[in-house]
């Protein structure tokens, strides 16, 4: 698949649209990549290149020695036009010009102008944007599993003995989560039996002292 650079809505998939194997590209009608654009006419030859799909499913670029000619780059290199004898193996990331290298002079009754080459595509292999497709669909059952790895791990912290609190957030400031920080307080049996006895001794003591005033009250 080539993208447009400078115009990235524009793409086209070499291998849907080869006919016999074979990508023609020009300015004529039945072109199969038919590039055209007003701003600069006649930038392309009626027919300026062609790419073929190798039995292997490579694919080979070739200038059909066009007027303007075709144009190349790879790795970050400057573009160079290709010779009309010369196969180019298209690799990931390629650079292909059609009629000049990034910018181009458009004519007209103006002075000479200096503008973008609008037929500036990259090649990118089609296996890659489904790669893409199929990563981005991915990636939100990926946090699922995430997060039940999570609530996982929490659970077992829990059965093996943790602070049952332990879901407390340290930053959070409302009341229930400081109630839940708080220590929690064991009674013993020992410590219920001293309560009891407390208990009853404190009833022993109001029933005498009661008993002690209603005699004084009769006297």
């Amino acid at each position: 698949m080539i993208k447009g650079v400078n115009r990235p809505a524009i793409f086209y998939d070499l291998v849907g649209l080869a006919h016999a194997g074979v990508v023609n590209i020009g300015r004529e009608s039945d072109s199969t990549i038919r590039l055209d654009c007003p701003e600069v006419p006649f930038l392309l030859s009626r027919k300026h290149a062609k790419i073929s799909v190798q039995p292997e499913g490579g694919l080979v670029l070739r200038d059909l020695n066009s007027t303007n000619g075709t144009y190349v780059a790879r790795d970050g290199e400057f573009l160079r036009r290709l010779r009309p004898d010369e196969y180019w193996e298209l690799r990931r990331g390629d650079l292909i010009g059609f009629g000049g290298p990034e910018t181009i002079v458009a004519r007209s009754e103006t002075p000479d102008v200096t503008v973008a080459n609008p037929f500036l595509f990259r090649y990118t292999p089609l296996d890659d944007d489904l790669d893409s497709a199929n990563n981005s669909s991915a990636e939100p059952q990926a946090l699922v599993t995430l997060g039940a790895q999570a609530r996982s791990r929490k659970f077992c912290e829990i059965e093996r003995g943790q602070p049952e609190d332990m879901d407390c957030e340290v930053a959070s400031t409302s009341s229930l989560d400081k109630e839940c920080k708080k220590p929690k307080t064991v009674m013993t049996a020992k410590d219920i039996a001293a309560l009891l006895a407390n208990h009853l001794t404190l009833s022993s003591l109001q029933r005498r002292t009661s008993s002690i005033w209603q005699a004084r009250l009769r006297s």
